[in-house]
């Protein structure tokens, strides 16, 4: 088995692991709660946005380069 195989049987081992869930939790009614789940949720949108763009553009750029060698 390669050592990138066995990375990631543990790596979803670990996730798998009940101390992976041990937490309490946070507290949705702090007074700042709303800002970080805002902050939270938007940082994901944007990372979305970033890979969709870099994708597309990688794409456009392979076809436009095969486009060119026919």
């Amino acid at each position: 088995m390669s050592n990138f195989t066995t990375n990631v049987y543990l790596g979803a081992l670990s996730l798998l692991s009940s101390a992976a869930f041990a937490h309490e939790g946070h507290d949705h009614n702090h007074w700042s709660s709303d800002a970080l789940h805002i902050l939270f949720y938007g940082s994901l949108v944007t990372l979305l946005a970033v890979v969709s763009f870099l994708g597309i553009k990688q794409l456009r750029k392979k076809e436009s380069s095969k486009s060119e060698e026919l």
